[in-house]
Parts: C-alpha cells; sequence; structure tokens
C-alpha cells in the first residue's frame, strides 16, 4: 500500500515540477514583450522566490492541521490559475500577478516531502527523498525541452501546457490519492506566528563551526544558479539571437548531466576521496565555469562552460546535502536541512535581483565574474581539512 501510494506522489511531484520547468525558457521573452531591462525579469524571478520562501511553513503547517492532501490540492489549484493569469497576460503587471500566485501556492513541495515521510518507514526515508528527487528532476529535463519547443508556436502556449499538468496533479490527488496523516496524528494547536517565520532556523550552531563553510557552499551555489538562470535568455538572445527553442536545448542537456551526476558521479567520488573532498571540487568546478562563462562569445561555448557548469553544480550541490546530513546529530537531521533549505530559498531571491542589475549595469562578464568568484573563495574555506 505504501508503495503504491508513494508512486502515485512521484506522479503528482512529476506533473508539479513538469509545470515548472515549461516556463523556464520562455518567461524572459514574455518580459521582452513590456520591457527590454533584464532587471525586470530579475524582479520577476525574486517575487516568485521571495512568496515561495515566505508562503513554505504557512502551507506545511496548514498540513499538519488539515492533512496533506487538501494543501496539496488547493495550492496545485492555485498554481494552475496563476499559469493561466500568466499566460494571457497583457501587461507587464499581469505577469507579475501569474508569478505571484504561483509562487504562493508553489511551497507546496516541502508537504510533498512531508506525505512521502509520512508514508516511509524511518529505514525507507532516505531512498523516498532520492526518488522524490528524481521526479523533480526529471520534470526539470522535460519541461524546459517541452516549453522550448511550444514557445516556437506561440510564447503563451507553455503557461497554458503549465496550467494542465497542474490541473491533471490536482485531479489525480481527488480521485486517486488517499492521506497520509490520520487526524489522531495531526496538530491540534493553533498555528503561532513564530511557526510561519522561514528564517526562525538560521541561528545557532548551523551557521557556525564545522557548519560555516559547508552552508556557505550552500549559499554560493544557490546564489551562483539562481543569477544565471534569471537572465540568460536575455543574454543569449543579445549576443547570438537566440529563441526559446535554443535556449530550452541548453537548459535540457545541462539538466541530464546535472542529474548523471548527482545519480553516480557523486557517489563514486565520495567513497574513493570523501564528501568533503567532493564538495570541493564541485565548488571548485562551478566557480570556474560561471567566472568564465561571461566571456563566452559563440554557441560552442556556452555549451562547454554549462556541460562544466553542470558537473560542478551536481558534485557540489549533492555533496554538500550529505555533509549537512552527517555534521547534524541524529536528532537534529530536520533542523539542519531547515538552515540550508532556508538558505537556498534566500539566495533563489538574491541572485536573479543581482543578476539582472548587473546584466543591465555591468554587463554579463561581471554578472558571472562575482558569482563565480565567490564559489572560488568558499572552495578555499575548504581546503584545510579536506581529505576529512
Amino acid at each position: 500500500m505504501r508503495r503504491a501510494t508513494l508512486s502515485l506522489l512521484l506522479v503528482i511531484t512529476l506533473l508539479d515540477l513538469l509545470g515548472v520547468g515549461l516556463l523556464i525558457p520562455v518567461i524572459p521573452y514574455l518580459v521582452k514583450q513590456f520591457s527590454d531591462n533584464a532587471a525586470v525579469a530579475g524582479v520577476l524571478s525574486a517575487t516568485y522566490a521571495l512568496l515561495q520562501f515566505l508562503a513554505t511553513p504557512v502551507l506545511g503547517a496548514l498540513s499538519d492541521r488539515v492533512g496533506r492532501r487538501p494543501v496539496l490540492i488547493v495550492s496545485l489549484i492555485g498554481s494552475a490559475i496563476g499559469y493561466i493569469i500568466f499566460g494571457l497576460a497583457g501587461a507587464l503587471w499581469m505577469l507579475f500577478v501569474g508569478r505571484a500566485i504561483d509562487g504562493i501556492t508553489g511551497g507546496n513541495i516541502s508537504t510533498a516531502y512531508a506525505y512521502a515521510a509520512d508514508v516511509s518507514t524511518p529505514a525507507e526515508r532516505g531512498k523516498t527523498f532520492g526518488m522524490m528527487g528524481a521526479a523533480m528532476g526529471l520534470g526539470f529535463i522535460i519541461g524546459p525541452g517541452i516549453g522550448g519547443w511550444l514557445a516556437s508556436y506561440d510564447y503563451h502556449y507553455p503557461a497554458f501546457a503549465a496550467a494542465g499538468a497542474a490541473l491533471l496533479s490536482a485531479a489525480w490527488g481527488f480521485f486517486v490519492l488517499p492521506e497520509s496523516l490520520t487526524p489522531e496524528r495531526r496538530e491540534k494547536g493553533p498555528i503561532q506566528l513564530s511557526m510561519l517565520n522561514p528564517l526562525r532556523t538560521v541561528s545557532g550552531k548551523f551557521v557556525a563551526g564545522a557548519f560555516l563553510p559547508v552552508m556557505l557552499a550552500v549559499v554560493a551555489v544557490s546564489f551562483t544558479q539562481a543569477s544565471m538562470y534569471g537572465v540568460f535568455a536575455f543574454w543569449t538572445y543579445d549576443m547570438l539571437r537566440w529563441g526559446p527553442s535554443e535556449v530550452s536545448y541548453i537548459l535540457v542537456m545541462a539538466g541530464i548531466i546535472g542529474v548523471v551526476v548527482q545519480g553516480g558521479l557523486v557517489r563514486v567520488l565520495s567513497k574513493k576521496i570523501g564528501d568533503r573532498a567532493t564538495l570541493a571540487l564541485g565548488l571548485l568546478t562551478l566557480g570556474l565555469a560561471c567566472a568564465v562563462l561571461g566571456f563566452s562569445t559563440q554557441a560552442w561555448m556556452l555549451y562547454a562552460c554549462l556541460a562544466v557548469w553542470s558537473i560542478g553544480g551536481g558534485l557540489a550541490g549533492a555533496s554538500s546535502t550529505a555533509m549537512v546530513s552527517k555534521l547534524a546529530g541524529v536528532q537534529e537531521q530536520g533542523q539542519a536541512m531547515g538552515v540550508s533549505q532556508a538558505l537556498a530559498g534566500l539566495m533563489r531571491i538574491a541572485g536573479p535581483l543581482w543578476g539582472g542589475f548587473a546584466y543591465d549595469h555591468l554587463g554579463a562578464a561581471v554578472q558571472y565574474l562575482v558569482p563565480g568568484t565567490l564559489t572560488l573563495l568558499v572552495f578555499v574555506m575548504l581546503l584545510p581539512g579536506w581529505r576529512r
């Protein structure tokens, strides 16, 4: 029964993230219909990330009290509404309204993980979360490819396809998915305001001592990736006149490499050289690729840099998560992962803002050089005791 329920949840997660991926290659081109400033696209991405960051603990607290299933279904319907508004946008403010609604309801990933934890034994939980991550990764690989193809017919089609994927997920959840949190296991007390603060965990020992360089690695990787994707299409259009299709091809390539690295190469390297050295290698690779990316002038250079970028990001992302888990005690896994996710969420807000501002006023070279340099500085911090 647990296996069947988990399979249903994986399908919902895949469709949910497929909808997110569909919009990735087309958002900047929709923005360009109303504004030529990359900063506007950066603010749009940051708006989505900010509201998702603020809504995640709210949806989590609600799911603890009313159950996972209704929160998942309602939030998926909300995402569909946001996608439809985004697809119908005839003005810039409608793009922001659509992304804002989707940001608020996009915090349901934490609820999906809570559902997965409900239907898994403690021994199975790591494997279950890995399967959830794989479903999300698959959505991010397939989504941009389909989105780029649909955008070749009309820039608005990917948004409507994303709405369809969200509604299909909601229908699947309504008619097929059972509730995982029985009434006797639900929280009974009122929701305290302190519980809704997404920054409440970012303090204490999890951002000091042995945790400090690892959490800084989380910050560097998240900031580097967020600052790139927000305005990448602006840059490639200005430099190479790429459209959504060309952008989707390179994003699909990057996604496939990332999944292969996280699913296989990380495991091999961690056994041979350890998590810390694997993290350091990932940061070095990612930092160099990011620093060089802004000086690329031809398509083959972009493909080469993004391939190396994806290898470094995959190594650093997976190994930093593994290190956070190992450094935390048995009873502190949730707290440590919460700090890690909160820091990553903050960088998904700051990254697009930096990317848009830097591209408009400083140029692509500086835009990518700065996060690349920061990543390399964290790599240097990890060098002492790298064999541990």
